[in-house]
């Protein structure tokens, strides 16, 4: 049996659920959650699958081209998505009114902690990674440099 689009959002909610209500996002997931659409059409397309018809919309149909020995990196690569947007969506305002308070940016320092151990697993297991982005100077020495 193929995995469908339901499947991956209860996984993921099972994963994910409580990061995803802490970030007030929405945590229903039957088959038409916008909260998971983006993580599921992102990895379809990191995977080399063929996009969805409606990239924010993706079906059953979609998700179904994941072969059974791949289920375990896609729903991998989907949970480090749905990280990723969750951190996006976070308010990490500490907030302290009289005694109690919510410690908000706490919780945004143990998602990304989270975020790493997720790439490091990505890395060693399936050899994948978030590519890089560095910066510095090129510099270029010419004749009229040298004279």
């Amino acid at each position: 049996m193929a995995l469908n689009r339901p499947q991956v959002e209860e996984i993921l909610f099972r994963r994910m659920g409580p990061a995803m209500f802490r970030a007030e996002m929405t945590v229903t997931f039957d088959g038409t959650n916008p909260n998971f659409s983006d993580p599921i059409s992102w990895s379809l397309l990191e995977l080399e699958y063929t996009a969805p018809a409606d990239i924010t919309q993706p079906a059953d149909a979609d998700v179904a081209q994941v072969p059974t020995s791949e289920y375990n990196f896609f729903l991998a690569l989907c949970e480090w998505r749905l990280c990723k947007n969750i951190l996006g969506n976070l308010d990490d305002t500490d907030e302290k009114i009289g005694p109690t308070g919510m410690w908000n940016s706490q919780f945004a320092k143990q998602m990304e902690r989270y975020l790493a151990s997720l790439e490091t697993r990505l890395s060693s297991e399936y050899g994948w990674g978030p590519t890089m982005l560095s910066t510095g100077t090129l510099r270029i020495v010419t004749i009229q440099e040298d004279a």
